[in-house]
This record gives structure tokens, sequence and C-alpha cells, in this order.
């Protein structure tokens, strides 16, 4: 839908297709990456971490969104007393895999999120040359609890991370 638009026309936008393990871009081409629930999306994170911090320039900053992995958890398992991942699972790759609903509409077909302790992450940002400079868990205001009843029974835990890490002088 996106390229269906002549954004080009209003805004200096591109749409580039390629692996996020090899990007398509020079050395130091961005000053900013976000990662949109991508790396739950990868077996191994590793390369893309590793291709982000290639395809920044120093100083830059990457800003990754995702499913948080100390907390996130089947919607079947959300009702349960754990509040959380056992241990015995957390510290290997794990994988869930179910389908959502959105509007009354079921997903065609099973997603399948890939998890790793939280160590896994800030590892792999350290040894790509990042930095961590913030790290918030996303969550719904006081007003959007009273708002809709959703939130009460869909957001038990903390569900999402939200992590900002800057490049170190190559």
């Amino acid at each position: 839908a996106a390229r269906a638009q002549n954004l080009a026309e209003v805004l200096p936008v591109s749409f580039d297709i390629g692996s996020v393990e090899e990007l398509p871009y020079a050395d130091g081409a961005f000053d900013l990456v976000v990662c949109n629930h991508l790396l739950n999306d990868l077996y191994d994170p590793s390369k893309a971490i590793s291709e982000f911090a290639r395809a920044l320039r120093r100083s830059g900053r990457l800003v990754i969104l995702m499913l948080h992995p100390c907390f996130y958890n089947k919607h079947a398992e959300r009702d349960q007393a754990t509040n959380g991942v056992i241990a015995a699972s957390y510290f290997e790759t794990r994988s869930i895999e179910q389908t959502f609903e959105v509007g009354g509409l079921t997903s065609p077909v099973a997603n399948t999120a890939w998890f790793r302790p939280l160590e896994f992450y800030t590892e792999e940002l350290r040894t790509s040359g990042f930095v961590i400079t913030s790290l918030t868990e996303p969550h719904p205001t006081p007003e959007q609890v009273q708002v809709d009843n959703w939130w009460s029974k869909g957001f038990t835990r903390p569900l999402f991370m939200l992590l900002v890490a800057q490049l170190l002088e190559k």
C-alpha cells in the first residue's frame, strides 16, 4: 500500500526491499535506525544488530521496540498465577507460536516469536558497538485503563520493551 502512494512528490521517501542481515546501504548511511517489532521475528537477531551498527553513522541511534523477553508469554498463559517466564525456559532460546485476533478477525496463519534472555540482547548490542541510553517498558496510563476495559484484562504484565542505544565512536 505504501508503494502505491506517490510520497516521493511530498516527502523524500523511498521504499526498499532487502535482507536485514545484509542491508543494501553503505556503511554509515543513517543517523537513526528504528527496529519496530522485528527482533522477535528473527531466530537469531545477532546479524541484524551488527548490520544496524554498520549502517549507522558514528554516534547514530538505534531504537528497538520488541516483545518483552522477561514477561511475554502465550495469550493462554496470561491468566495463570505466574507473572512472567519460568527461569528454566527464560535462559534458553524459546519460541511462542500463536494466532492473533484484531477487530474480531483471527490471523490466518500463526506467528512465531523468538525470545532470549535480556542479557543476550544487551551483549549483542555491546559487542556491536552500542551503549544503551534508555530502556523503558511502555504501558497504559491510568486514564487509558479507566476508559478502556481491555487494558485491565489484556495488559496484566509488561508486554513490551523500548530500548534506545547509541553507537559508540567507530
